[in-house]
């Protein structure tokens, strides 16, 4: 009974903290973080914003992520490149996991729209 209390209290607190966390680094962070993520390499700055993050939206992001320790930066060649730690790859997969099953829920809402069927609750 103990240990189940604790758990829920952790697990609110966690998700207490990764709502923060989505806030702060808002849509540039997390996507910054998921490209990251998908690609599985460090990146040039101007490599991102080829997926759409603007300059200044990069900096912005780049800086949250610095601060939450979820990536590092490194220089080569002159180039400034960016990479996950390993707390940024465990905060990338669970968005990515989030992403997902967003996806799955609005293909279930679509598919049964307009079939007077109500999709599965599946929480």
């Amino acid at each position: 009974m103990l240990e189940d209390i604790v758990i829920r209290f952790i697990t609110r607190k966690r998700q207490r903290k990764m709502s923060a966390l989505a806030d702060d680094l808002g849509r540039p962070g997390i996507k910054l973080l998921l490209i990251l993520h998908k690609t599985g390499r460090a990146m040039h700055i101007r490599e991102l914003q080829r997926y759409g993050i603007s300059p200044v939206s990069t900096y912005r992001a780049l800086s949250t992520c610095l601060q939450y320790g979820l990536v590092r930066t490194y220089t080569k060649h002159g180039l400034r490149y960016i990479e996950l730690t390993e707390k940024g790859r465990e905060v990338a997969e669970l968005l990515q996991r989030a992403e997902e099953l967003i996806k799955s829920s609005t293909q279930q809402l679509t598919e049964h729209e307009g079939t007077g069927n109500e999709p599965e609750d599946k929480f």
